[in-house]
C-alpha cells in the first residue's frame, strides 16, 4: 500500500487510514492512527508505523508512541525499542523524559 506524507501525517490516497505524528527537536511523537473499517485487519496500521519508524531512522529521530496502537505495537515488537526516547518500551500511565504523560486517553485504534 502507498502512503502519502504531508508533514503532519502519513495517509492513504482518499484518507481512509492515517497516522498523525509531530516533530519536536530530535522527537517525532505519534499522536493517533486510524484505519476506515473497510480496511481494518489488513495490517494497515502497522504497516503506517513501520513506515513512521522508517522516517525516525533516516532523519534521526526518536519516537514517543502517545497513541494507544503505537504504545502497544512497540510492546509486541521489542526488536525496535531503541527507536524510543530512552530506549524503553513506554507503558500506559508513564512519565517520559519531556513531561509527557502517556495514558490510555490518547486516540489510537
Amino acid at each position: 500500500m502507498e502512503f502519502l506524507n504531508d508533514g503532519k501525517q502519513l495517509y492513504t490516497k482518499g484518507n481512509n487510514a492515517y497516522l498523525k505524528y509531530s516533530i519536536n527537536a530530535n522527537t517525532l511523537e505519534i499522536i493517533s492512527t486510524f484505519v476506515d473499517p473497510s480496511l481494518r485487519g489488513l495490517g494497515v496500521a502497522e504497516q503506517l508505523t513501520r513506515k513512521i519508524i522508517e522516517k525516525a531512522q533516516t532523519d534521526n529521530l526518536k519516537i514517543i508512541p502517545t497513541c494507544s496502537y503505537a504504545q502497544n505495537f512497540f510492546k509486541k515488537h521489542l526488536e525496535f525499542s531503541h527507536f524510543l526516547v530512552g530506549n524503553k518500551v513506554i507503558t500506559n500511565n508513564t512519565t517520559i523524559p519531556n513531561g509527557t504523560k502517556i495514558n490510555k486517553d490518547k486516540t489510537g485504534e
